[in-house]
């Protein structure tokens, strides 16, 4: 029994037991559960579609507000700042519809329903290819109008960092394809993209160069203390990195904040993908031998040994 929250990218209300099926309160097409992330137990009427065009139609409203804001009620800067937060928002759903859906219809504009005549609401789909060639022109455009810091919305750098997480992703289907005959794949929503020669190329090369941007010196990014001077500091800072992420900025591109006591919101991730060890009864998470046996080098007692793990 949980409702999502449609303001809150697939959010579940605290409370509610929504971390169990879709998976969980993230944007992200994943699940460990078995269950696909646009299912409830029940069925399909827990979908992503809903709530994400809702969101989609007050992003254009915003856009479409921004021109008539007053020069006394908010600067020029904060008016492009907005701007970029705009396209931000409306790639970051954007994404979350393609890689749950293939290619979707792209609204930036909301159509006007006259009370009698549907036709105008009969949106056609568009193709994977320019789905994802959309939220790629999104994100430059917010990387454009965003400033490059601010500790609690988007900003240049994470516009960037979707734009190489988008690309990454299109040139992954598009190299390693999922291959069928149905009718979405004729009308190419979906498993298509790998039939264009070079594609995959040229998503790569968007991928490395928003990474690079991010990398550059003048971006002012790095390593959380890269030198720890003992294992132990080594292991309390990766915590503290995400514990408390405001003491690491320095390392911190996009930060997605959860609060169960004031905001209503949570989500159970960690809960459901710890090991066995760390919380009893919840056994999402499990390193096989196979992997373990993966690694060249164990560390035994601080000697290094090449032996396989029996």
């Amino acid at each position: 029994n949980f409702k999502i929250r449609g303001g809150q990218f697939n959010c579940f209300k605290a409370g509610e037991h929504g971390g169990e099926y879709p998976m969980i309160a993230t944007p992200y097409a994943e699940c460990s559960r078995g269950y696909p992330i646009m299912y409830s137990k029940g069925g399909a009427e827990n979908t992503y579609w809903e709530p994400a065009f809702e969101l989609i139609r007050d992003i254009n409203i915003l856009e479409q507000a921004i021109p008539s804001i007053k020069d006394d009620v908010m600067s020029s800067e904060e008016k492009n700042s907005l701007v970029g937060e705009v396209a931000f928002l409306r790639a970051y759903t954007y994404f979350a519809l393609v890689k749950r859906y293939g290619g979707v219809p792209i609204i930036t504009r909301n159509p006007e329903f006259d009370g009698v005549n549907t036709d105008n609401l009969m949106l056609t789909r568009s193709t994977e290819r320019e789905t994802y060639d959309f939220i790629l022109d999104q994100c430059d455009t917010a990387a454009k109008y965003l400033v490059p810091t601010h500790e609690r919305r988007a900003t240049k750098w994470a516009a960037l960092a979707l734009k190489s997480r988008v690309a990454l992703y299109a040139a992954s289907i598009c190299k390693y394809p999922v291959t069928g005959s149905s009718q979405a794949v004729t009308e190419e929503l979906i498993a298509c993209m790998h039939t264009y020669e070079g594609l995959a190329d040229e998503y790569y090369r968007k991928c490395i160069d928003a990474s690079l941007q991010i990398m550059n010196p003048e971006a002012g990014f790095g390593l959380y203390q890269p030198e720890p001077s003992s294992p132990e500091d080594a292991l309390k800072n990766y915590q503290r990195l995400f514990e408390s992420p405001g003491d690491a900025m320095v390392e911190t591109i996009f930060v997605k904040g959860w609060c169960i006591s004031q905001q209503g919101t949570a989500h159970n991730w960690d809960l459901q993908m710890c090991t066995p060890q760390a919380a009893a009864g919840y056994k999402r998470a499990k390193l096989t031998i196979e992997l373990i046996n993966a690694v060249a080098d164990v560390i035994n007692n601080d000697a290094s040994i090449d032996n396989k793990i029996k």
